[in-house]
């Protein structure tokens, strides 16, 4: 349903049940966890200062990789006892991607689907809450004119189902890479459970 973009509208179908978080994960969650190693942040990444005027806690975090991103959902999944989702040190691509991600019942990443089913929230609206990107998203203007990169999570207005940030702030990652052949972005086919590129 984007008037701007450059893939055909295809429908899709995801059959199986899911959480997301509902803001970006904090600098505050990423520096307690085991998965962090002796990795802190200080009050700039990137040349860029997070806004905030007493704790960057509360600030997204950045500058992490994809490895690292997986490496964190496992740690979540060993403080719960659920199933660890990536290999325990997430250095192999290919063999860390499940062929199947929707079969592990511990933390990962969202696929491409389930990120834009959550962002989308049930709404026909440009950005995720809003059909007004400042409304509900930290972009361009709003940041890197004023000098600033990254803003405390949940900030701004949620989308329809209570999740932040979704647009702008800064960029998530999810399970499953772009590829110009993933599921119906030229053909229009409709999908169910889609997996991405490589699986």
């Amino acid at each position: 349903g984007d008037p701007n973009g450059e893939y055909t509208d295809h429908v899709v179908t995801l059959t199986k049940d899911f959480w997301i978080g509902e803001t970006e994960i904090t600098r505050g969650q990423w520096e307690s966890s085991p998965a962090n190693g002796s990795w802190t942040y200080s009050s700039i990444s990137n040349g860029y200062p997070c806004t905030t005027s007493t704790s960057t806690s509360d600030c997204p975090a950045d500058t992490i990789s994809w490895y690292d991103a997986a490496k964190y959902c496992n740690a979540l999944s060993a403080q719960e006892g659920l199933a660890a989702c990536y290999l325990a040190d997430a250095t192999d691509l290919a063999a860390a991607y499940l062929t199947d991600p929707y079969a592990c019942s511990g933390y990962r990443l969202p696929t491409e689907a389930e990120w834009e089913y959550a962002a989308r929230a049930g709404q026909d609206t440009e950005f995720s809450g809003s059909d007004t990107a400042a409304d509900v998203a930290w972009f361009y203007v709003s940041t890197f004119w004023l000098g600033t990169y990254a803003h405390e999570v949940a900030t701004l207005a949620p989308n329809a189902w209570g999740s932040y940030d979704l647009n702008g702030n800064v960029r998530e990652w999810t399970n499953d890479w772009y590829s110009t052949s993933y599921g119906g972005y030229w053909s229009g086919e409709s999908q169910t459970d889609p997996v991405g590129s490589g699986a």
